[in-house]
């Protein structure tokens, strides 16, 4: 890193530093907010709470690229969101209309389904009308 790239850096922290000081923001949720936007499935540990290797991590980017699922540009759009005829298809399970009609009646009993214009559920209209879920 060269000088000018140094001072920049330690003078746009310390700005937002003294700004989140002056707004009465503890260091350590300044520093969860700034991280946030970097935190999400791509960089996060596995579940399991094992470390991939190397060699893992390098297997799941190249499946990544050859299915056209890993974010590429500015844009954060994914080659098979730009281009879904040049990638192999999606296996998609396919419930059956009885599943699908149980589905929307329990939402409907729940008053889960949006109804109206505004998009609202019945439940966020009038939420002691509906059973706990």
């Amino acid at each position: 890193m060269n000088k000018t790239s140094l001072l920049l850096a330690t003078l746009a922290l310390t700005l937002s530093g003294a700004a989140a000081h002056a707004a009465g923001i503890p260091a350590t949720d300044l520093e969860q907010r700034l991280a946030e936007p970097y935190r999400g499935a791509l960089f996060e540990a596995p579940a399991e709470g094992r470390a991939l290797t190397r060699e893992q991590v390098r297997a799941e980017l190249a499946e990544a690229l050859r299915l056209g699922d890993a974010p590429v540009g500015e844009d954060g759009l994914t080659p098979r969101e730009r281009n879904p005829a040049a990638f192999p298809a999606r296996a998609v399970v396919a419930r059956s209309r009885a599943e699908v009609k149980a589905e929307l009646a329990e939402a409907l009993r729940l008053g889960l389904a949006p109804i109206g214009e505004d998009g609202l559920a019945p439940r966020d209209r009038a939420p002691a009308m509906y059973p706990a879920s």
